[in-house]
């Protein structure tokens, strides 16, 4: 957004906020004022992000097509190549990397990474 455009969409909320419908000083005591209130500024919010904010950029269908399509041939790719990464994409089975600086033990601390591994591996082999 250029600066002409977030200038004018600041003037305008300014603007809004300001007027006499709106009183910011006066305390809020029922909840049909509050609803009110937030329910107005709400609308001038939404109105004004629409038209002074662009919206993100959205795909035209053949780019929508172009990626399904790689992803098809990605699938289909690995389906025959490696079915190894199909299956477990399929099952959903995913490792996860686990990273340990360092373990804690009664009497001392381990922080060689050699050791490490080969703490974490006798662990896990009982």
């Amino acid at each position: 957004m250029d600066q002409s455009k977030w200038e004018e969409f600041t003037r305008k909320i300014e603007n809004k906020l300001n007027e006499p419908e709106i009183e910011k000083d006066t305390p809020i005591t029922e909840a049909k004022t509050l609803n009110k209130k937030w329910h107005n500024f709400n609308l001038v919010l939404k109105q004004a992000t629409t038209k002074y904010i662009p919206f993100t950029y959205k795909q035209s269908r053949s780019e929508q097509r172009e990626n399904i399509n790689s992803h098809i041939e990605k699938r289909y790719s690995n389906f025959t190549d490696n079915t190894i990464l199909m299956i477990n994409s399929i099952l959903k089975r995913y490792t996860d990397h686990i990273d340990l600086p360092n373990i804690k033990k009664e009497n001392a601390v381990i922080t060689d990474l050699a050791e490490i591994k080969t703490k974490v591996a006798n662990h896990f082999k009982r």
